[in-house]
């Protein structure tokens, strides 16, 4: 399962959703499923961090430095949660 911001522009949800539709499309693979939440950046799920930008720097980069954006946002952050807790619920059974 992953959880992805539609906003995040650090990790990019494309190829995220690119990965799952691949896995799935496979016979004999573990069942994969994404969760975009719209309006949410990169580390939408932590507790309570104020939406910032951040520049990282890598060599992958024209430029060498990318800007991004992270923080929390609450309402993607509750469904995610609760989705999350769903899907151990029902995948995840006890052995007795």
């Amino acid at each position: 399962m992953i959880q992805h911001g539609a906003l995040d522009d650090w990790t990019l949800p494309d190829p995220c959703r690119e990965l799952v539709a691949n896995a799935t499309n496979h016979d004999g693979g573990a069942p994969m499923f994404i969760d975009i939440y719209p309006d949410a950046y990169h580390g939408f799920d932590n507790p309570n961090s104020k939406v910032r930008t951040i520049t990282t720097k890598h060599s992958g980069y024209k430029s060498g430095e990318r800007t991004v954006h992270g923080g929390t946002n609450h309402d993607a952050r509750e469904k995610a949660i609760a989705r999350t807790l769903a899907w151990f619920r029902t995948h995840l059974v006890e052995s007795k």
